[in-house]
């Protein structure tokens, strides 16, 4: 028997992404070919996590945008730069 303990893992602070990964842990015990769609589960509920973040983020710049009188689309962050690497139009 050793006496050595396996660490527990660090979480990320994002409930939905610590229970994706936690989710993950039993993939190891699963037959082979489970292994695929498990990964596609969790890539798929990342992928959700990630577009809410970026909702999240879009509605907080479009408060700030109001709050400080700028007038620019808060939605674009190319409109304020004149496009894509501030090009001009």
């Amino acid at each position: 028997m050793s006496d050595e303990t396996t660490p527990a893992p660090e979480t990320t602070g994002h409930d939905a992404v610590d229970r994706v990964i936690d989710g993950l842990a039993g993939v190891p015990d699963l037959p082979l070919d489970e292994h695929l769609a498990e990964y596609e589960q969790a890539h798929a509920a990342l992928q959700s996590a990630l577009d809410g973040s970026e909702q999240d983020h879009r509605s907080a710049l479009r408060r700030v945008a109001e709050g400080s009188g700028l007038t620019h689309d808060a939605e674009d962050p190319d409109a304020e730069a004149g496009g894509p690497a501030g090009e001009s139009a």
